[in-house]
């Protein structure tokens, strides 16, 4: 039995829908993207280095190189430019083309990473190809099975991990829980939760407006644009240097923790340049 697809648009993708990335007849083999949450996003503009502090501080270049990029956390003049922005530099059509300023943000999940890995961007009216019978085929996600294809893989993998009480799966989660404090039946309870908690599609939503801002602000009655700040470089360098903290607990090279403890207590004294802080966090570069 051969499988069948069919083709939708972007806005039209929901959780649960398998987005196909390539198909291989003679193995019957095909690899997948699995949708975990869809959202709205307006970052093409913040990626481009659009607001006044960006393009005055956050522009670099790898040496050698004439292309001019920008740092991620660098010069971020408002509270709703990160991390919403992160993963949308292009199009998910194979011709890396330009993003429309609201465009559609898609998550896969792993509980490990959570749904920040492997995010694909698309504009809304773009085509996109999901599997709807995969027949006699195998289906599997990136590196195997890095990605949960449904809340039924959830399940039967965390399952044994709740039976047994594996503190060690639980602590790769990020859960922060012991789990000699709770019943097998509870501890699957967390991670079905947890899992759920990410499931998300543009329906709940409103239409065209940044779905990240929306819940930080729009929903609160708060305009965007009024959490505007305004504050010096070397505040600028730490609260990039926090940000990119959030990344460190995921880290098991102690060289690198130990490496930015150094940097964030050189940027706390106000100690940490501009050009020291481009190249600490990306490679050799010269500013711009």
């Amino acid at each position: 039995m051969s499988y069948k697809t069919k083709t939708i648009k972007a806005e039209q993708l929901k959780p649960e829908d398998l987005i196909v990335q390539w198909i291989d007849d003679k193995q019957k083999t095909i690899q997948v993207f699995p949708v975990w949450n869809v959202s709205w996003c307006d970052c093409w503009e913040t990626n481009k280095g659009a607001n006044t502090n960006r393009k005055k501080y956050a522009g670099y270049r790898i040496k050698g190189q004439k292309k001019v990029r920008y740092d991620a956390m660098l010069g971020l003049e408002s509270e709703i430019e990160y991390p919403h922005f992160y993963f949308c530099n292009k199009a998910y059509d194979g011709k890396y083309s330009r993003l429309s300023p609201v465009h559609i943000k898609v998550g896969a999940f792993n509980i490990e990473m959570m749904g920040d890995i492997g995010g694909r961007a698309y504009n809304k009216t773009q085509d996109v190809e999901i599997l709807v019978d995969k027949g006699d085929f195998e289906v599997f996600t990136e590196n195997g099975d890095y990605f949960y294809k449904s809340m039924e893989d959830v399940i039967a993998e965390w399952k044994t991990y709740a039976e047994q009480k594996i503190q060690i799966r639980f602590d790769e989660g990020q859960y922060g829980i012991d789990v000699e404090d709770y019943s097998s039946e509870e501890l699957l309870a967390i991670v079905v939760k947890d899992a759920h908690s990410w499931r998300s599609w543009l329906q709940e939503f409103p239409a065209n407006q940044c779905t990240s801002c929306w819940h930080t602000f729009g929903k609160h009655g708060v305009k965007p644009e009024d959490t505007a700040k305004k504050v010096s470089l070397k505040t600028m360098i730490l609260n990039a240097v926090e940000l990119w903290g959030r990344y460190i607990p995921q880290l098991d090279d102690e060289q690198a923790i130990e490496q930015y403890n150094y940097i964030l207590d050189k940027a706390r004294k106000g100690k940490l340049t501009r050009l020291q802080y481009m190249q600490a966090f990306n490679g050799d570069v010269e500013l711009v």
